[in-house]
């Protein structure tokens, strides 16, 4: 099997509107790269948001978020459902381990 491949100048040649088009520009070689595992994610401290530079709405969400008092019942509702649900999952769980597909053939009651 021969495959043949032919280009023609029009196909190599850049075209030079695109080189002032900012999206195919590639980007600075100044711009240091990312850091994934870096704390400062957000950049230099000036693009912070302050909280006083927030609104009254969003100010009043950021209040809400502190509100711990309100906490414990959701944090209540989430451990009685996982305690609900550990025996299933456990036994889930060593099915996998053991590799048995069908926990009734096997004899086991889950």
């Amino acid at each position: 099997v021969a495959v043949a491949v032919a280009i023609s100048q029009s196909e190599v040649t850049a075209d030079p509107s695109s080189a002032a088009d900012p999206a195919v520009q590639p980007p600075p070689a100044a711009a240091p790269p990312h850091d994934p595992l870096s704390l400062d994610v957000v950049g230099p401290p000036a693009a912070v948001w302050q909280y006083e530079d927030l609104g009254p709405e969003d100010q009043a969400a950021v209040d809400r978020g502190f509100e711990t008092d309100t906490w414990g019942a959701g944090q209540q509702a989430l451990a009685a459902a996982a305690a609900q649900h550990y025996p299933e999952n456990a036994a889930r769980r060593a099915q996998l381990v053991l590799g048995v597909s069908v926990l009734a053939n096997a004899g086991v009651v889950p």
